[in-house]
């Protein structure tokens, strides 16, 4: 499947992105079209061929291909959902965080633009894979800081 392409309907979208494992496919070409046009009217703005032209046109073509991994790695995604193999871990595990680090590098770039109009409140960074990951994450942060604290003041647990 290509960016621009829409998948089955089997997985609907959630209404607000929580976790990155909420993203669905449909969501990238949008955000790759946003980034496109955004950045083409920024090299629009410069002298073809003129030193702020060059990277502006060039980071434009640099995020097509997160745009297209990413979209992959959504697509295998769905497919591996739709086995009910969206549990196990390896391939799946690293899915989940590829899919998450494309997302967050793709919407932060996005997030330079947001006051122009055509900017969606649901591009926003996703730090969490799902509801448990940011479980473990919360118990660790307060681990860490029971032990930061501890340390500061000499204590032992």
């Amino acid at each position: 499947m290509s960016i621009g392409e829409q998948p089955s309907d089997v997985l609907a979208p959630a209404t607000v992105l929580e976790f990155s494992d909420d993203l669905p496919y449909v969501d990238i070409a949008p955000l790759h079209g946003f980034l496109e046009a955004r950045l083409t009217e920024a090299a629009a703005a410069r002298e073809e061929g003129s030193d702020p032209h060059l990277p502006v046109t060039s980071f434009r073509d640099v995020t097509r291909s997160p745009c297209v991994t990413l979209a992959d790695e959504l697509s295998a995604g769905e497919q591996v959902a739709l086995t009910g193999q969206a549990d196990l871990p390896g391939e799946t595990q690293t899915r989940r965080q590829n899919t998450g680090h494309g997302w967050s590098q793709l919407v932060t770039a996005a997030e330079r633009l947001s006051c122009h109009p055509g900017h969606l409140p649901r591009w926003r960074t996703l730090p969490h894979m799902f509801a448990e990951h940011a479980e473990f994450v919360a118990a660790a942060e307060i681990d860490r800081r029971i032990s930061d604290s501890n340390e500061a003041t000499g204590a032992h647990p």
